[in-house]
């Protein structure tokens, strides 16, 4: 059924603006299929406005009012006078594209839910920055509400319609029905502002749908009304004043106004001595003799309600809802390294996961660079990801922490201002549907974007506080280290928990990582998802031959865990096996090796190369692949790497944490210096073992740890957050 059409456009002493923007809207209701009545309501205009048009265009029908009544009331009389089912509002500084009809009114034929739909918003001044673009959030940010207009995506193009907050008044069409039904905009922010916002508003509170059409397409000459009026401060005043009275005619939670009076008292007194004082005051005492009448107000507007307003303004259900049916997703990875191969496991498990949503989603990043050297890395991500933006890290001493309850590894060196602000404009853009953040370190700076209700994922690769525990108990001696460990401990355990209940969702890496959370948040929303591996990449070489009696361990040596399992083995393990077996070599392989760790290279047999551009070589020649682990928690992707290349493994519990192997037969488990090396003599000693079990490995990684799989399990808790599943 295909709906009539009315537009109104509003006017008040605007004949210069009607003669400039009144031959594009009747071009354009020319060029839509159906009739359309063009109404022009004339707030009581003295400059010649009506005369002009009705000598000029005697087919449109003219409404005159006998004074100016403001945007919301004139518009009222333009809408009960109107006959079509769908009304458009137009300012009159709007002039429009040929095609605008079309897509704003085709989603009430096709959904009965629809309340408005807004059109996109273009400056006719392209040299002005873009204020407003029509997709329209707010959010509610301790006791006020923020409104914004958001970034237009090629997503958003491809969706044709998404939900909006509110459709702008001047750019949108509106069921006529509906809109009476609510009593139309309300008189009490007259003269102009918020009315739109309050009437879609009431709308969303019933059920209704609020659109944004991406292919409207409208331009506004910004303010060219409203500035005969006002100056920029009364604007200012009048837009604050009616924000207020927003937020008394509709918030019904107690909790929510309970923040918000004591959050109007804290910026009322914030700026009672400085140049603000204005802007602050003046909207709150012009607010205050329409209380009474705005919580009259409330109690009508709440009579159907069918959303609550936490629903609304925090957990922004009326998006997430949206989302739910699409097939295609905006993803922001938050990392804190960049996603890269063959520097260290985590970030080859960010670069294969993204690469793999990639093929179905839009992935971006915001990460941080350590060295200027890896923005060379940016060049392959951008060939799948639709955006990087990077932050070169350096100490950061932006976060304040006075009570000291912040561990140093974040307060130090990932809390800097500029990635603060990244993420924020990032997150407020609009352009992503999920954020996942890697690591607990950038997962604490989600804090800054709570509020605008994006769901939000933490991928914790290593429960800290268990990793200090396990370090704590490593410490035999009551000592001042012992208590530094138990004080570092109950920092870390308080932080991390903190941190997780940001989140719908956590992502552990092992099933020991998740226990250990939920022990003590078993509310949780979790995953398990492990390390994968490239097994194209890394496989069986048989062109290299193996070098007899090679020991390997690989690792990223900014990692402290690594650089205590290397000294562990060259000090307690090695010398062992060097005399069963004398010539044995050790090759230590890894990115950026300590001072610690280069100072092994001067005992016999030790061989530290620092990072290399080709692991898959040195895995291959290394006869039996050793992980001496003793610290840390969750899962070692330098097993799978092992696995993958059909090598013998020689590995602490610790290290084999999480993995489904059994031991003897696809890897040997030893915990204690004498056993270790006791079992990597063996393996050296007897070939044929070591094939039969480096290919009881590969099996292993084959049915569990492909990336592919990884990815969709990723994917699988992605969809799960946004369909609120557990």
């Amino acid at each position: 059924m295909k709906n009539n059409v009315s537009i109104i456009i509003l006017n008040w002493n605007g004949k210069e603006l009607l003669a400039e923007n009144l031959p594009s809207v009747i071009a354009a209701s020319e060029n839509y299929q159906n009739e359309v009545e063009i109404l022009v309501v004339d707030n009581g205009s003295a400059d010649g406005s009506v005369d002009f048009v009705k000598s000029n265009y005697p087919q449109l029908n003219v409404m005159l009012l006998n004074k100016n009544y403001g945007f919301g009331e004139g518009n009222n009389f333009g809408v009960k006078q109107a006959k079509g089912d769908v009304v458009i509002l137009l300012n009159n500084d709007m002039s429009v594209d040929s095609k605008f009809i079309g897509p704003l009114v085709k989603p009430f034929e096709e959904d009965q839910t629809v309340f408005a739909v807004g059109s996109q918003i273009y400056f006719q001044d392209k040299t002005k920055r873009r204020e407003e673009t029509g997709k329209t959030f707010a959010y509610w940010d301790n006791g006020i509400i923020r409104y914004l207009h958001q970034d237009v995506t090629e997503l958003d193009y491809e969706r044709k319609y998404i939900p909006i907050f509110w459709a702008s008044g001047g750019a949108a069409a509106y069921d006529r029905k509906k809109f009476l039904e609510l009593g139309g905009f309300n008189s009490i922010y007259s003269p102009a502002y918020v009315e739109d916002v309050d009437v879609s508003y009431r709308a969303k509170t019933r059920g209704w749908k609020n659109l944004f059409s991406s292919e409207s397409i409208v331009y506004h000459k910004h303010r060219a009304s409203s500035e005969k009026r006002f100056s920029e401060t009364d604007i200012e005043i009048l837009t604050k004043r009616n924000h207020l009275l927003f937020i008394w005619s509709n918030i019904f939670s107690k909790k929510m106004l309970i923040e918000h009076l004591f959050g109007c008292l804290y910026r009322l007194f914030k700026n009672i001595f400085d140049s603000k004082r204005r802007v602050e005051w003046s909207p709150f005492i012009q607010a205050l003799p329409l209380f009474r009448h705005a919580r009259r107000l409330n109690k009508q507007n709440h009579l159907n309600d069918k959303i609550s307003d936490n629903d609304l303004l925090k957990n922004n259900s009326w998006k997430i809802d949206f989302l739910k049916e699409k097939q295609k997703l905006s993803i922001l990875f938050v990392c804190p390294y960049i996603p890269c191969l063959n520097v260290h496991a985590t970030g080859t498990r960010m670069y294969h996961i993204i690469k793999e949503l990639s093929k179905r989603n839009d992935v971006s990043i915001l990460t941080y660079l350590e060295e200027p050297e890896e923005k060379q890395r940016i060049g392959e991500l951008k060939t799948f990801c639709k955006n990087v933006t990077t932050v070169l890290r350096r100490q950061s001493l932006d976060e304040p922490d006075y009570f000291h309850i912040i561990p140093n590894m974040v307060v130090k060196e990932f809390c800097q201002q500029e990635m603060k602000e990244a993420l924020t404009r990032e997150a407020l853009s609009g352009k992503y549907d999920i954020i996942q953040f890697e690591y607990l370190q950038m997962a604490y700076l989600a804090k800054l974007v709570k509020n605008l209700g994006i769901p939000m994922i933490m991928v914790d690769h290593e429960i800290q506080h268990a990793a200090l525990w396990r370090e704590f108990k490593i410490q035999k001696l009551i000592s001042w280290k012992k208590a530094e460990l138990l004080f570092r401990w109950m920092v870390m355990l308080s932080f991390e928990l903190s941190v997780a209940k940001r989140f719908r969702h956590i992502i552990t890496v092992t099933d020991k990582d998740n226990k250990e959370l939920k022990k003590y948040l078993p509310n949780l929303k979790t995953s398990i998802i492990p390390l994968g591996v490239d097994l194209d990449f890394y496989s069986p070489a048989n062109s290299i031959e193996e070098e007899n009696n090679s020991l390997i361990f690989t690792g990223y040596f900014l990692h402290s865990p690594n650089v205590d399992a290397v000294q562990y083995f060259v000090d307690f393990i090695f010398p062992r096996v060097r005399k069963e077996v004398p010539n044995t070599k050790f090759y230590i392989v890894g990115a950026l090796p300590t001072s610690e760790v280069k100072a092994l290279a001067n005992k016999d047999g030790v061989i530290v190369t620092g990072w290399v551009p080709e692991l898959r070589h040195y895995l291959q020649k290394a006869t039996v692949y050793v992980a001496s682990i003793r610290l840390g928690v969750g899962f070692r992707g330098k097993l799978i790497e092992a696995f993958a290349m059909g090598k013998a493994v020689v590995a602490t519990s610790i290290a084999a944490s999480g993995m489904p192997v059994e031991d003897r037969k696809s890897i040997m488990i030893a915990d204690s210096p004498d056993l270790f090396a006791e079992q990597v003599i063996f393996l050296l000693k007897n070939k044929t073992v070591r094939k039969q079990m480096g290919a009881e490995a590969r099996k292993i990684v084959e049915k569990y740890y492909s990336w592919e799989q990884i990815a969709q399990k990723n994917e699988k808790a992605i969809l799960n957050v946004i369909q609120n599943k557990k």
